[in-house]
């Protein structure tokens, strides 16, 4: 059986085009901002990116600040960024807010809208400011046992 030509040169291209590897994300001399809400803050996540960046991807003059604030919604961040965030020059940044932005009840298209909206700006101004890579989290869903009942008037089938 003869194979055509051009299905064969697709089939050898996209074969290498899926094994050839991609530039890391986080590059020498990067500045990587961990932007988010009170789940930032904590430091856990933060830190494990940390902690797997310096162990298993070490680079050179690798520079991260952690940006998160209890309770904050996207559209607090976005008012802090020129303040917060821009003096200390971010080349990559991760963002991750949407739990205080859900106000704990069911999703309305106002809510949704500015979230969306807030989210967006964010992005916007990163790139504006700089930012070489973004990448946009999403908050996890809610515990069933654990989720404070009532928080709001909602229950966790309803938030999540």
């Amino acid at each position: 059986m003869r194979v055509p030509f051009p299905l064969l040169l697709s089939s050898i291209l996209l074969c290498h085009a899926c094994t050839a590897p991609a530039d890391p994300l986080v590059q020498p001399k990067d500045m990587l901002a961990i932007c988010g809400d009170s789940i930032t803050a904590q430091h856990q996540y933060s830190a494990f990116i940390e902690d797997y960046l310096l162990m298993c991807q070490p680079k050179e003059e690798l520079n991260i600040a952690q940006f998160g604030w209890g309770g904050e919604q996207a559209v607090g961040f976005r008012a802090r960024m020129e303040t917060d965030l821009f003096p200390f020059k971010p080349t990559v940044a991760t963002i991750c807010y949407g739990m205080n932005d859900g106000h704990y009840l069911a999703l309305t298209d106002q809510t949704a809208n500015t979230y969306r909206k807030a989210q967006t700006d964010i992005v916007e101004a990163m790139k504006k400011g700089g930012v070489r890579a973004i990448v946009l989290g999403s908050p996890k869903c809610v515990d069933t046992y654990y989720f404070h009942k009532g928080s709001g008037g909602s229950t966790p089938e309803v938030y999540n």
